[in-house]
């Protein structure tokens, strides 16, 4: 009698430490696979991200112009491409004041602040919807401009 509810127990017990067992491997394995994935998604605050995000805005704003899509009856679309590269610039300045969030680098910051005030001045001007093709080449120009400032900025900063 003593032999059966020892086995009994025993059964129990083996039961429950099964479970806590298979518990355990979940929460191992799930604490492995969110440090993968935070490993994997986090960002690497560089300068060179905001570089990559420059040169690509300058490339999207080259584009606008080689397309030649400002002028004439397509003159509607501007402000809808200002927006896109007001985007582009925007995207660029968030890196860079991400950078100045964990680093309080000066020149980033700079950087950061101009890339803003030019993304703004685009919103500003794409915001009414409408922008006449007289002006619209010369708003791209401009960003282009102020782009390849914070380039080479980046490029002094990067090669040291």
């Amino acid at each position: 009698m003593l032999q059966t509810s020892l086995n009994a127990i025993s059964a129990e017990h083996i039961k429950l430490a099964i479970y806590y067992g298979v518990i355990l491997a979940v929460i191992v394995v799930t604490i492995i696979v969110m440090g993968i994935i935070r490993r994997k998604t986090k960002n690497e605050l560089r300068p060179e991200k905001i570089k990559k995000a420059c040169v690509k805005a300058k490339k999207y704003a080259e584009g606008i112009l080689a397309s030649g899509e400002h002028k004439g009856s397509h003159a509607l679309l501007g402000a809808t491409k200002l927006a896109n590269l007001s985007k582009h610039i925007a995207n660029a300045a968030w890196y860079g004041f991400q950078i100045v969030g964990e680093k309080k680098d000066i020149v980033i910051e700079g950087i950061a602040n101009a890339l803003d005030a030019t993304a703004t001045m685009l919103h500003n001007e794409a915001e009414d919807g409408y922008v006449p093709a007289s002006a619209y080449e010369g708003y791209v120009n401009n960003a282009i401009q102020a782009l390849d400032e914070n380039i080479a900025k980046l490029d002094v900063i990067i090669a040291k």
